[in-house]
C-alpha cells in the first residue's frame, strides 16, 4: 500500500512536470488540433487515406512496368511503398477512431478506457503504426549484413511487441500516445543506422552517398522533426494556427516521397537476391 502511494505521488508530479513543459491544448487532446478544420483528427484520416491509396496505386503500376518490360533480367521490387501504404492506413484508422471520440466527447471517459475490445482495437492499429519503427531497423540490419533477413524480422516482431507492451501496461494515457510513438519510431529508425551503418565498406558507402535525392530526404527527415518539436510544445503558441497535426501528416508524405525517390535512385531491391537471402538463411 505504501509503494502504491508513492508511485501515485510520483505519478502526480510527472503529470505536473509535462503540464508545465507540454501546451495545454497538447495535453488536453493529446494532439495540436487546428482551428483551421471543423475535425483536425478527420481531416488528417482523410489525407491519410488518400495517401495510402496513392501509395497502392504506385506499386500496382510499379509491378505492371516491370511486368511489360521484358528487357530487365531481373525484377527490382519497392520496399517503401508497402510499407508506407500500410502505415498510411493505420495512420488513417487511428485518426478515424479520435474523430469519433471527438465528435462524441461527452461520453464517459472511464467507460471508453474500461471496454476491452475497443483497447483491444486501439492496440492492433497501434502496433500498425510502431511498425514502421521496427521494420526499418529490420531493413538497416540486413542490409549492413548484421543478421539474416529471417532473424531480423524475427528481432523486429519482438521489438514490436516490446513496444506496444510498454505503452499498454506502463503509459496507457492518450495524451502522451503521440509522443510515445514518436520517439519510439524515431529511436527505432536511428539508433540501428547510427551504430551498425559503417563508413569503410562499400555498402556502407552507398547508403551513405550524398546526391541530390538523398539530401532532398534529409530535408524531409529535418522538417518532420521540426514539425515532432514544435507540436506538443508550441501548440498554443503559434503551431495549432498554422495547421497543427495536419503539418505532422503532411510533412511524413513528402518523407515517403523523398524516400521513393532515394529508393528508385539506388535501383530498388533485386527480389532474386533477396529470395536467395531468406532461403540461405
Amino acid at each position: 500500500m505504501k509503494h502504491l502511494q508513492q508511485y501515485s505521488n510520483t505519478a502526480a508530479v510527472n503529470d505536473s512536470t509535462a503540464a508545465t513543459i507540454l501546451s495545454k491544448s497538447f495535453l488536453d487532446h493529446g494532439f495540436c488540433l487546428s482551428p483551421l478544420f471543423d475535425n483536425t483528427h478527420f481531416s488528417c484520416a482523410s489525407f491519410d487515406f488518400i495517401c495510402a491509396c496513392v501509395c497502392i496505386v504506385a506499386i500496382i503500376v510499379h509491378k505492371v512496368g516491370h511486368n511489360e518490360n521484358t528487357n530487365k533480367k531481373k525484377k527490382k521490387k519497392s520496399l517503401v511503398l508497402p510499407g508506407s501504404a500500410i502505415y498510411f492506413l493505420a495512420h488513417s484508422y487511428g485518426h478515424y477512431l479520435q474523430s469519433v471520440n471527438y465528435d462524441n466527447n461527452n461520453d464517459d471517459e472511464q467507460q471508453q478506457q474500461s471496454n476491452v475490445s475497443e483497447r483491444i482495437q486501439k492496440a492492433i492499429t497501434l502496433a500498425f503504426i510502431l511498425s514502421i519503427g521496427p521494420l526499418d531497423a529490420a531493413s538497416v540490419l540486413i542490409k549492413s549484413k548484421k543478421l539474416a533477413p529471417k532473424n531480423a524480422y524475427l528481432m523486429a516482431a519482438i521489438m514490436l511487441m516490446v513496444l506496444v507492451g510498454i505503452y499498454e501496461a506502463f503509459l496507457y494515457n492518450p495524451s502522451y500516445a503521440l509522443l510515445y510513438i514518436n520517439i519510439s519510431i524515431i529511436l527505432s529508425v536511428t539508433l540501428p543506422k547510427l551504430l551498425f551503418v559503417g563508413y569503410t565498406a562499400q555498402e556502407d558507402v552507398t547508403l551513405r552517398a550524398s546526391d541530390v535525392v538523398v539530401v532532398s530526404k534529409i530535408v524531409t527527415g529535418m522538417i518532420v522533426m521540426v514539425v515532432i518539436v514544435c507540436e506538443p510544445f508550441l501548440c498554443d503558441a503559434f503551431f495549432a494556427k498554422v495547421g497543427g497535426h495536419f503539418l505532422f501528416d503532411l510533412s511524413l508524405a513528402l518523407d515517403v516521397v523523398a524516400s521513393v525517390m532515394v529508393e528508385q535512385r539506388r535501383g530498388g531491391v533485386d527480389e532474386e537476391e533477396e529470395d536467395m537471402k531468406m532461403k540461405h538463411s
